[in-house]
């Protein structure tokens, strides 16, 4: 997020007396050549891994 002065003469009305301006910049790539996808699987297989080891360990238990 970033504050910027506003030159009210050269802006007109628009901003209505207000000297700052507030921005919010949101950046997303538009390609990251699958990485995201790869890495939300691979954090999805890690957790079936988990679950089946924990099951694994608990019917050993019983």
């Amino acid at each position: 997020m970033s504050v910027e002065k506003v030159d009210a003469a050269k802006t007109g009305t628009i901003y209505r007396g207000d000297l700052a301006v507030k921005t919010l910049c949101i950046q997303q790539p538009l390609y990251s050549g699958g990485r995201i996808t790869a890495g939300i699987q691979k954090s999805e297989s890690n957790l079936r891994l988990a679950l089946a080891q924990t099951e694994k360990r608990n019917y050993k238990l019983n």
